[in-house]
């Protein structure tokens, strides 16, 4: 158990950093998944001017289109939230256009009219675009449904990023062609060729735990 939602926990010297009193414990929570979100984003950034799909509007994902907007404001941005509240607070960090995640044939539709992509419906599964409508996709949510979505909706030779998904202490990390994740159908990836990146850091340690 890593105690991340207790009050108190155990750790070594080597994995604290003390916080400056100038910042808040409000902002200060926001130091673990900021990071991971601009690991994500920095390591496999969006062409100019391109668009982009931020899935998920939880802690990751805000901070996710937060960095976006910051870093690359020529980006359009696309946002699945869940909750209304989550929606409401994407538009105010400046998503160019906000969608529910379900029902995911509409979600594929809406992502395709926005992105200017066309459909084309395989043997089997939801339809994907083809030419592709979305650059990159910054999935932080990672379930087999938002990478199946994810991968249909990608431009040819498009990157998707799982965020917040661990990779193998000591290993450089996941760059792949295809990727399979349960109950998902890898065609679409496959078929274009599109890069499946994992996009939490690595320990640089040892004493991580």
């Amino acid at each position: 158990m890593t105690g991340g939602y207790a009050e108190l926990m155990p750790a070594h010297d080597s994995m604290l950093f003390a916080v400056p009193d100038a910042v808040p414990d409000e902002a200060a929570v926001f130091a673990d998944p900021f990071s991971v979100s601009l690991h994500a984003i920095t390591r496999r950034p969006p062409p100019r001017s391109g668009r982009v799909l931020v899935y998920g509007a939880g802690s990751l994902g805000l901070c996710a289109l937060a960095i976006l907007r910051a870093l690359y404001p020529d980006v359009a941005v696309a946002v699945v939230a869940r909750f209304p509240a989550q929606a409401e607070l994407a538009r105010r960090f400046g998503a160019a256009k906000v969608l529910a995640h379900e029902p995911r044939l509409a979600l594929i539709e809406e992502l395709v009219a926005w992105g200017g992509g066309r459909l084309r419906q395989p043997l089997l599964g939801l339809p994907m675009a083809h030419p592709g409508a979305v650059d990159v996709v910054y999935d932080t949510v990672g379930k087999p449904e938002t990478f199946e979505v994810g991968v249909r909706v990608l431009t040819s030779r498009g990157t998707l990023v799982k965020a917040g998904v661990h990779t193998p202490a000591g290993g450089s990390g996941a760059r792949c062609t295809s990727k399979r994740s349960a109950g998902s159908d890898p065609t679409p990836s496959v078929s274009r060729r599109s890069t499946v990146s994992a996009g939490t850091p690595l320990p640089t340690t040892s004493s991580w735990w």
